[in-house]
């Protein structure tokens, strides 16, 4: 009989394997029991409901985003170029771990997590948060430079681009990989930052 840690984790990597591969609609309870060599009783004893196992993996793909983001602020770069760092680890997570974005920003939502407990959505929300908190530190960084408009608030701002950017991301995903107006998605993503970027920030003279 395997240990309990390592039944966890078998059933895991079997939900992590299905869900990138056929989505999470398409994956019954049945199918990771049965891809884990469990019976679809040993998947509840562990998982109550398959919203909390998709909460438990979208926990580790925020904590893979997380650790991609973190680093940047203790970079001694320009508030310019450590905006675009954090640009760019997104975009490399989204290019490079398209299955755990999947799970973040396509297959999560308020009906699916529903059942899940208040302590586990707080743990994904708070590590969500620490995310876009980088963005956000990053933001006041430049208006205590005198860089950005006083009137910016700095979480609503980073709020405002991480969506912007994650939607031309989620046109992509969902299948237009050509793009408006034929323009490639990385260019509409630089697009959209570019812009952010120039509405909050203060032109200095040339």
């Amino acid at each position: 009989m395997p240990a309990l840690k390592d039944r966890r984790a078998a059933l895991l990597d079997a939900a992590r394997t299905l869900f990138f591969d056929k989505g999470y609609e398409a994956t019954r309870m049945e199918d990771i029991a049965r891809a884990a060599g469990f019976s679809k009783r040993t998947v509840y004893l562990e998982f109550p409901s398959k919203g909390v196992l998709l909460a438990t993996l979208c926990e580790e793909a925020a904590s893979l985003l997380r650790d991609r983001l973190v680093p940047i602020l203790g970079k001694r770069v320009d508030v310019h170029d450590a905006m675009r760092m954090i640009a760019d680890a997104y975009l490399a997570f989204y290019r490079e771990q398209r299955g755990h974005y999947r799970l973040l920003f396509r297959f999560a939502n308020e009906d699916v997590l529903a059942d899940v407990p208040p302590e586990q959505k707080a743990r994904l929300r708070e590590v969500e948060a620490t995310c876009v908190g980088v963005l956000a530190h990053t933001i006041e960084r430049a208006k205590a430079q005198g860089d950005v408009r006083d009137d910016v608030d700095a979480w609503r701002y980073a709020v405002a681009v991480w969506g912007a950017q994650n939607g031309v991301l989620q046109i992509h995903d969902h299948g237009l990989r050509t793009d408006l107006a034929g323009v490639p998605v990385e260019d509409l993503y630089w697009l959209t930052f570019d812009a952010f970027l120039r509405a909050a920030f203060v032109a200095r003279p040339t």
